[in-house]
């Protein structure tokens, strides 16, 4: 989800809630990415993790610098 929401901020098609009032569209977006990459771990990192969902907010990290 947390994923998704990234995409969507990065896009600028996310509607601001509460928490992120303030917040431009890329630091709503890296707020989220990040919580995708925290929740894709398992153990804490690899090699126990979700590799589908982190490589994928990986790339979207890099897209965002």
């Amino acid at each position: 989800m947390h994923l998704w929401l990234a995409e969507l901020a990065r896009e600028g098609k996310s509607k601001k809630v509460e928490v992120e009032e303030g917040l431009s569209s890329k630091e709503v977006a890296l707020f989220h990415a990040r919580e995708a990459l925290r929740l894709a771990h398992c153990d804490d990192n690899p090699p126990y993790y979700y590799r589908v969902a982190y490589e994928e907010v990986e790339r979207l990290l890099e897209r965002l610098k």
